[in-house]
Order: structure tokens, then sequence, then C-alpha cells
């Protein structure tokens, strides 16, 4: 989900000297071999019949016969993640098949169906702008930007990709766009609403659309995307806590009514608006001058919610209510979107205490938790979570994927380790990229920074 020699996407280039740092005493070796147990799960998985090919579950259910759209593009999320930070082609291919996929389910309409069934030769539902489309988009987006932006060559074969997104949202976000700014979904077997988990995902992957666009295609589509954008952060904006004398401050509800906070939608929705914050500059430098007011937004939700809902072992709970904490299911899902989530709080904003409280959730998923429970099975899999008896020995591709994704993550800001963190180590100088309108893109050393460079290397 690269080319090993790396070249920039931009022109203005500069090169800093690694500088010193107390070193990391945790040895990588752990992360990096768990990272590689969960793809090589995944890659074990994969199926070619004809036409159609993609990644499947295996069990013994229905489910072994399909191959779904939006686990396939949580596969490009992972692998092209993988290859951002590890400067090597070695998944790429399994990367395209993963793209290849997914491209496969798009309709006439550009919406995506559901799954291809590969005993029936069917494909499941489309027609509605339903929920994995925003799942879809969030992960085809970010692979087609990260490796682009890192191998500039591999705009042939992204561009006709962007190309099919682009289609997706001409035709479907103009018209299930709400006056409020968020976008109304379907769903099977309930009603439509604007969800906020959903909203933040289809946020992180139009922000990489248009990223996408501004550098190599249509600097018009590029804005207007943008506002699409603006709009659905506004809304996400709009619903989380700012009374500090609120029992909900920091967090966002999952409505208008107030009433909770789920940890998966939090953690969905710093996805979409971390990914903003990167972005709005580049994308609309006369809408947002400042990017004060969305930092201050992290802030409350790191401290007002993230930091709140943990455990006594700093694993998230559930979510939360004005009775209080609603401590299980602590699901693998809903952990992992945190542990993304505040790793690039600390990427953006750079407090010790954000790089402690991430690798706190790091260490409670393989097993420094109240149940003493690693949450990655022998086979590189990943369970489905835990709950007041212990391990919810179910497991799932898309828990498998999200936790391949954050370990990712947090192996990018050398977790496991101590604090402070090397800025940049490595027997070559940093070459750091910067894009045209003051944004800061991304670094290419092979280890992260300190938080006080955070945009330096913080993918869009």
């Amino acid at each position: 989900m690269r080319h090993e020699a790396v070249l920039l996407t931009v022109g203005l280039m500069i090169a800093l000297v690694p500088s010193s740092a107390i070193p990391v005493r945790a040895s990588p070796v752990e992360i990096e071999n768990r990272i590689l147990r969960a793809i090589t799960f995944v890659k074990s998985h994969f199926y070619s019949a004809g036409k159609f090919s993609g990644f499947i579950w295996p069990t013994d259910g229905v489910q072994s016969n399909r191959t779904y759209g939006d686990q396939n593009a949580l596969i490009a999320l992972a692998l092209s993640a993988y290859q951002e930070t590890h400067f090597t082609a070695a998944f790429y291919g399994d990367l395209k098949d993963a793209v290849q996929s997914v491209v496969q389910l798009q309709t006439p309409r550009g919406d995506f169906c559901q799954y291809y069934d590969f005993q029936n030769k069917t494909p499941g539902r489309s027609g509605k702008l339903y929920y994995w489309n925003a799942y879809v988009i969030m992960g085809i987006s970010y692979a087609a930007y990260a490796i682009t932006n890192q191998v500039g060559p591999e705009q042939a074969y992204w561009l006709p990709v962007i190309n099919r997104l682009r289609m997706f949202i001409d035709n479907w976000i103009p018209r299930y766009q709400t006056p409020s700014g968020a976008v109304t979904f379907s769903f099977l077997g309930k009603p439509d609403a604007t969800d906020v988990a959903l909203n933040g995902a289809l946020l992180m992957g139009l922000v990489n659309v248009a990223a996408f666009e501004s550098l190599w295609g249509d600097r018009s589509v590029a804005v207007t995307f943008g506002r699409y954008s603006q709009r659905i952060a506004n809304w996400l904006y709009g619903l989380q806590e700012t009374s500090e004398t609120s029992w909900g401050f920091g967090g966002f509800y999952s409505n208008s009514s107030k009433k909770l906070q789920s940890t998966l939608e939090n953690g969905f929705a710093m996805f979409g608006l971390n990914s903003f914050y990167k972005a709005a500059s580049l994308l609309l430098p006369k809408v947002y001058p400042t990017l004060e007011p969305m930092r201050e937004v992290m802030v409350a939700w790191a401290r007002g919610y993230e930091a709140k809902v943990a455990d006594i072992m700093g694993g998230p709970a559930n979510g939360r209510g004005a009775a209080g904490l609603i401590l299980y299911p602590e699901t693998t899902q809903a952990v992992s979107a945190t542990l993304v989530a505040m790793v690039d709080v600390w990427i953006d904003l750079g407090p010790r205490e954000y790089w402690n409280d991430s690798a706190r959730i790091y260490s409670w998923m393989i097993g420094h938790n109240p149940h003493s429970i690693d949450l990655q099975a022998s086979d590189g899999s990943f369970y489905s979570g835990l709950d007041g008896n212990g391990l919810i020995s179910t497991s799932d591709l898309t828990s498998t994927l999200m936790a391949l994704y954050s370990f990712i993550r947090a192996q990018y800001v050398s977790i496991p380790g101590t604090y402070p963190v090397p800025e940049f180590t490595g027997p070559a100088p940093l070459l750091v990229g910067l894009l045209l309108g003051g944004l800061i893109v991304r670094a290419l050393g092979k280890r992260p920074h300190g938080g006080h460079m955070s945009k330096i290397n913080s993918p869009i």
C-alpha cells in the first residue's frame, strides 16, 4: 500500500542535519514485528477470480466469499502509510491490488458497491450514499496523495484513480451536503443520518483529493472541494463542547441533542479536522489567515476528552454521557482511531503529555490494560476489543486494519520509546518539501521529529 528513490514534489528543498537528542531506550523491533505480522496476515487473504479480486476476511461465514470496498480502502490507507514512513515499495503491489478491488466496485453513478460476492458473482448494494463510501474515499485518497507526494512519477497510476473519486464527489456531495455542512449518509436497516464518524472520514478524504488536485491537477477543483471540506469542518466544530464547566468539555457530541460523546466518533472527527488543519492554509488561504482556533480545538479535545475518558491504564472508554463514563466495550476500532488522532495532535502541537498519552494507548493495546490481554492474536490479526469480562474474542478485518494503521502512525513518532523522542536520526540529512502557499507538507526523514517541528512531517 514506493520506489526506493525519493523524488520531491515541489521545487523548494532544504537539508537539515540530524540533531542530538536523548536516544530512545526501547527497541523499535517489537512494533515493527507487530506491523509486519499484521501485514502478512492481510496479504495472505488476497483472492482473485478472473475479472474481480480483493482481500477477504477468512471466516467460515458468508463474508469469506466477499471482498468489501471499505476494507480494501483501509488496506490502501495502511500500506501507503507504511510506504511513506519506511521508504520501501515492498507492499506497493498489494496496495495496488486493494485499490483495484475498490475501482472494480464503482458504479456508473460514481458510488461504490458494498462488496463483490465471489460465490454468487454479484456485487453488493449501491445506488444511495451509503456509509461505506466515506471510508472508500478516505483510504484511497490518502494513498494517492501520500504516494505521489513522495514518488512523483507515480502520478501516471494515481491520476485515473483520483478522477474516479472526483466523479463520486461531483455526483453525490452537492446533493447530500445539508445546509448545516454535514453530509447525510444511508445505512442498512436504519434511517439516513448525518453521522459524525462518517463525516470525519469523508472530510479526511475530501482534503486529500483537494490536496492532490492542488499539486497535480485542477486548482479550481481543489478550491471547490476545499469549500465542501470547510463546511463539514465547521459542522464538526459546532458539535464540540466548549464550556469548561460542562461534563462534555472538549468532546464532540454524536448529534445536536448533546447527550452522548462516542470515542469512535471522536477519533474520526479528529481524523478529519487534523487533516483540514494541515490543508486549510493551502486550499483556502483567504478564509483561514490563522490556524490558532483550530489548534485550540485540538487542545480542548486532548485535555477535555481523551485524557478524561482514559481508563486507569490509558485506554479510552467507549464514550461518556452526563451520568459519566461508558467504559465498555473498549473496541479495537475506537482505541485505534484515538491513538491515530492523539499522534497527530502531538505532531501538530508538541507538548510532552500528548506523546505520553499516545504511548500509553499503544501500551494498552499490547497488553498493559486492566485485563492484561494483548489485542493482537498470534496470527497477526486483532481481536475486537475488551468488555467487563475480558477479551471480546471475535475479530474482523476492519479492526485489524485500523489497529495496523494506528501502529504504523505510532511507530512514526518513535512509539514505543522514551520521551523526548529524537527530532531527526539516520545516516542522511533530512530533505523537507515545502508546498506553495506556505503549507509544509512532510519531511522525507525515516524517523520522526519533536513536536515543535510538527508541521514538517505531518501528512495531509
